[in-house]
């Protein structure tokens, strides 16, 4: 319970959970109660989890240990996974299992289809990933044998919906564990401070990428979506998204919230955002939508003068170096601080 417990509330709230529990289980939300009751105490090792977690809360674990891995974690766990479950066994076989669910059954349907065309790619990815980058000699044997071992892995791997989940395992020989588990976290840790091939002078650098301007920035499109989540939670999510994929060279964002321009006007700061849901649209849009569920009342436009809650962008330069804040604050804060609203807040 202790495992399920720091998955599901996060680390900022594990100490006074954990306390407050006195050694019993901790509460699920739905899709994770779902997935617990799929699970056993035979396996090897188990993890269930909401992969937001990882890449909200929890980022600070993958930065630590391998910040290489997120990407593949994002591709692996779309935004319409809400919850994700995965037990290894390694006797007598090596046997593997991810169930996911989406917040309904039309995405957990959908997530079967992206689970399994992720998989079934990962080979091709692995190949290309050591055409752009060439393993180090300390660990080339096994790298050439990675894209080969993904794509034995395939022919002994399922997909298939059960239980309302989408599930994929396999099985496979005990020696495959090892093997897998050492060339995929080989294949995940940085490269920097590794001596690297002498560079071919002449070979022409790419041309640096052109930093994006915050209207840029702001356009770009993300993938969000959860059921519930606190104001600050989801606003920090949409910051991540945002932020996700910035070329090199490009500021990223920083979020925040106007707490004095809440308290001030009544405004609670740890109301639940229900139903979010974006995909494929610009981060601006996202942030309309944010605001527009944390205003105390419904406004039929972003423009209208009751909708209290606005978002703004705060120029906090300094020594030469430009750092675009967006603050969620108040339309009456924004006003008497002379901050230019963004274009939907205009009449």
């Amino acid at each position: 319970s202790d495992l399920i417990s720091i998955f599901a509330f996060g680390p900022e709230k594990l100490v006074d959970e954990v306390s407050d529990l006195g050694g019993s289980a901790g509460p699920l939300r739905r899709q994770l109660e779902s997935l617990m009751q799929v699970s056993d105490s035979e396996s090897d090792l188990a993890i269930l989890c909401t992969p937001q977690f990882l890449f909200n809360d929890g980022k600070q674990i993958i930065q630590t240990y391998s910040p290489r891995f997120e990407k593949p974690l994002r591709m692996l766990f779309g935004p319409e996974v809400v919850a994700a479950y995965t037990t290894f066994s390694l006797e007598p076989k090596f046997y593997g299992e991810l169930r996911v669910i989406g917040p309904s059954e039309k995405e957990t349907l959908k997530g079967a289809r992206d689970v399994q065309t992720r998989f079934q790619s990962l080979a091709d990815e692995a190949e290309a990933m050591l055409v752009a980058e060439p393993a180090h000699p300390y660990w080339r044997a096994i790298a050439n044998r990675l894209p080969p071992m993904l794509r034995s892995l395939k022919q002994y791997q399922r997909f298939g919906v059960e239980q309302g989940h989408a599930i994929t395992n396999f099985y496979l020989p005990s020696d495959a564990a090892p093997n897998l588990a050492l060339a995929a976290w080989m294949s995940m840790q940085s490269t920097k401070g590794v001596a690297a091939a002498v560079p071919d002078k002449s070979i022409t650098k790419s041309p640096a990428k052109k930093a994006l301007g915050v209207d840029e920035i702001l356009a770009r499109p993300i993938d969000l979506v959860f059921d519930q989540q606190a104001l600050e939670t989801a606003m920090n999510s949409i910051l991540d998204e945002i932020n996700n994929g910035l070329p090199d060279g490009t500021e990223r964002l920083q979020i925040e919230i106007d707490g004095g321009a809440f308290e001030r006007e009544g405004i609670t700061r740890n109301k639940e955002v229900r139903n979010f849901e974006f995909r494929k649209q610009p981060g601006r849009e996202a942030l309309n939508d944010l605001v527009k569920k944390a205003n105390p009342e419904s406004a039929p436009s972003l423009n209208a003068s009751n909708q209290k809650v606005v978002w703004v962008v705060l120029d906090n330069s300094s020594n030469g170096s430009t750092k675009l804040k967006i603050q969620i604050t108040t339309r009456k804060a924004a006003e008497a601080a002379r901050i230019i609203l963004p274009k939907e807040f205009l009449p």
